[in-house]
């Protein structure tokens, strides 16, 4: 079963869900870097936090928290702004931070970050209870 997370008073005019979360899991469509009166944050670091503050109301919204987060995409408008946005970041996720892929591309709007994420829900996931075998992983020089 899947629900949609909409936000309260926010026109439908676009062909998209704010979220949508199953029984194990939640997809959050790209949050942007604006304040609830819909200022633009002027910096990467201010857009960050103001995308992952707004990712994280949604996640609660669900039951769920940062700490459930396995998966974020950050959209940057320029990639220069990467350690901006890696300082603002780590405030969100200071320790065993989720699997992340940043990609630069170009935003619509005035806004320089954008970013996306899957969640388990409640703290489960489809492996939940599963004894994993550590894996040892080891990179080969290049």
């Amino acid at each position: 079963m899947r629900s949609i997370v909409r936000r309260p008073g926010f026109p439908p005019t676009l062909p998209l869900s704010r979220a949508v979360a199953t029984d194990s899991l939640v997809f959050i469509s790209g949050q942007v870097g604006t304040d609830d009166s819909g200022q633009i944050g002027e910096s990467v670091y201010a857009q960050t936090r103001l995308a992952l503050s707004r990712l994280n109301a949604i996640l609660e919204s669900v039951g769920s928290s940062l700490s459930n987060v396995l998966k974020v995409t950050v959209f940057l408008r320029d990639l220069s702004g990467y350690d901006e946005m890696n300082s603002a970041y780590r405030e969100f996720f200071p320790s065993d931070p989720p699997a992340r892929s940043c990609v630069g591309t170009a935003l619509l709007n005035g806004y320089l970050v954008e970013v996306e994420a899957i969640a388990a829900r409640n703290g489960r996931s489809s492996n939940a209870g599963r004894k994993r075998k550590k894996q040892n992983y080891k990179t080969s020089g290049r």
